[in-house]
């Protein structure tokens, strides 16, 4: 639970991540009124400050405390310092959101009998994740900025998280390719290195790749 670890380039990307939470609370609207949520991997919360500007209220957990401590201090949120495997609670979710997180779980069975667990009968589980079968994953091979390990630990297809999400009781709803903006310097650095020369640092750019995904689904039993 290092300062930054992981966290270096986070805060340029501040507003980006911010409207990355008011993007899904929209999505959100076509099923269900603004409730109780967790965001799973946190960081900061800025994605879940988008979420509480359209409504939304409840809990970011974040392993990093740094991150955890500048939620709490900046943004006032209600910030919890652990991992999805280790919490503990009695309240249940109208929505739990994972955003960049499910491929980092060190127990993954464990970590989605807590979302089973926390999500409330008809509630929401939102997973975006890296796409493993996509073209860009095939052409970058080991080179594939989501191939980190020992942190990243787990890949996924659209198919197999979503039968793995069934055997937890969650059926699909919903599912797309992401809008996602990040900062030129990021994309750069992390995803296209050979354009270097080209790409502003400061530039919002919507990410080009067909590698990232999101699902929405709805716990049914």
């Amino acid at each position: 639970m290092g300062s930054q670890d992981g966290y270096s380039d986070y805060d340029k990307n501040k507003d980006n991540l911010i409207e990355q939470g008011h993007w899904y609370a929209d999505i959100l609207k076509k099923y269900t009124v603004p409730g109780y949520m967790l965001d799973v991997g946190a960081a900061a919360g800025y994605i879940l400050k988008g979420f509480a500007d359209r409504g939304w209220t409840g809990v970011g957990l974040e392993p990093n405390r740094h991150m955890v401590e500048i939620g709490k201090k900046n943004l006032r949120l209600n910030m919890m310092l652990g991992y999805l495997e280790t919490y503990h609670s009695t309240v249940q979710f109208d929505l739990i959101s994972l955003i960049q997180v499910v491929h980092h779980f060190y127990d993954i069975r464990l970590a989605f009998e807590k979302l089973q667990k926390l999500t409330k009968p008809q509630g929401f589980l939102l997973i975006e994740s890296w796409k493993i079968d996509s073209l860009m994953a095939f052409i970058s091979g080991r080179r594939w900025h989501a191939f980190n390990p020992p942190t990243v630990r787990h890949w996924f297809t659209v198919n197999n998280l979503r039968k793995l999400a069934n055997q937890f009781g969650f059926e699909e709803v919903q599912r797309g390719r992401h809008f996602k903006k990040i900062k030129g310097h990021l994309l750069k650095d992390k995803v296209f290195p050979i354009f270097k020369s080209l790409i502003p640092n400061n530039m919002n750019i919507h990410y080009p790749g067909d590698d990232l995904f999101w699902i929405l689904f709805q716990k049914i039993r």
